[in-house]
């Protein structure tokens, strides 16, 4: 019966799929608690979701191979989210307070940063699994899994005197290096994501065009220099905050915030980090509230998972009629 079952929602998403590939879906939250789902390739809107337990987030990351959205609320909660079909799937309490990052790793857990301290938890049961060392004074800005299964971070001291923090698979601090000096509080960076084996950090800033936004930083140990090249993001608006997320082709997208623009419009860039070269994609709607947390997966074609949806509904209808 259960193998019955899931034939109807295979016929229902194969038939729809077709030859249809896969796509880059924008998944991004804003802080009232509304995400909202952009095909990149297409340039349009797929929908949002949303619940009314999920408010005032302050972070958000996806892991594909899961269907899964995670995002923190100012109360140190973590949330769960189909990104499909846009269910609610409970929360848990991490313990944690002033969350600023969630990113994905390979095993499934999550890395969560908050004002003080980097943990890894395993979302699923909602289990601290170990806390990422850092040097004595530090404020975390974020971290990344780097493909070795060991960590790096950003973090900074007073005077935003910011450190590139490599870590041990385990957790322990290998080494920390001086990345920046004298970056102001208006212009600090507020997150990092994974290029290869190097890291993207970015930032905010009152100003428009201003450098120093975006950089790409190597996690390589021996190089203690490490500001390889940097990127801004040009706009005829100054923006006040943006988050970004790397594209399987290799191009990052940021979806920033302004001070001017009007509260139902976000813009989306792309940005070539290599080439130092900026794309406006455009704009979506948005309900309110600044952006929280941008991250970016290789989905099925919309109709495929629209109509595994609708045959999960089909299914649900059945075993209410019995």
């Amino acid at each position: 019966m259960f193998g019955r079952h899931w034939l109807i929602v295979g016929c229902v998403a194969f038939g729809a799929a077709g030859a249809h590939a896969s796509y880059e879906m924008l998944i991004t939250a804003s802080t009232s608690g509304t995400f909202y789902r952009y095909d990149l390739e297409n340039r349009i809107s797929l929908g949002t979701f949303s619940n009314f337990q999920c408010k005032n987030v302050t972070s958000m990351t996806s892991i594909a191979s899961a269907n899964r959205t995670y995002a923190s609320d100012s109360f140190g909660r973590i949330h769960r989210f189909n990104h499909f079909t846009g269910e609610y799937l409970g929360s848990f309490a991490s313990g944690k307070s002033g969350i600023k990052q969630l990113s994905p790793m390979a095993n499934g857990n999550i890395l969560v940063t908050d004002a003080t301290t980097i943990g890894v938890f395993n979302p699923t049961t909602g289990t601290l699994v170990t806390n990422v060392v850092l040097v004595a004074g530090d404020t975390p800005v974020g971290a990344v899994q780097l493909p070795d299964l060991s960590f790096a971070s950003f973090s900074y001291i007073a005077g935003r005197t910011y450190y590139r923090n490599l870590h041990t698979a385990s957790g322990l601090l290998n080494i920390s290096s001086q990345f920046q000096v004298g970056v102001s509080a208006a212009n600090e960076y507020v997150g990092v994501g994974l290029d290869g084996s190097d890291l993207i950090v970015w930032g905010k800033t009152q100003s428009a065009y201003a450098a120093g936004s975006f950089k790409r930083v190597s996690s390589t140990v021996a190089l203690t220099s490490s500001n390889i090249t940097s990127s801004a993001l040009g706009s005829d608006e100054a923006f006040i905050s943006s988050n970004s997320a790397r594209t399987h082709s290799g191009r990052w997208v940021n979806v920033q915030d302004f001070q001017s623009i009007s509260s139902s419009a976000r813009a989306v860039y792309f940005i070539e980090p290599q080439t130092n070269t900026v794309e406006l994609v455009g704009g979506f709607g948005w309900s309110g509230g600044k952006v929280a947390g941008v991250s970016t997966i290789l989905a099925p074609e919309p109709g495929t998972w629209l109509a595994m949806g609708a045959g999960l509904v089909l299914i649900a209808r059945r075993r209410k009629a019995r």
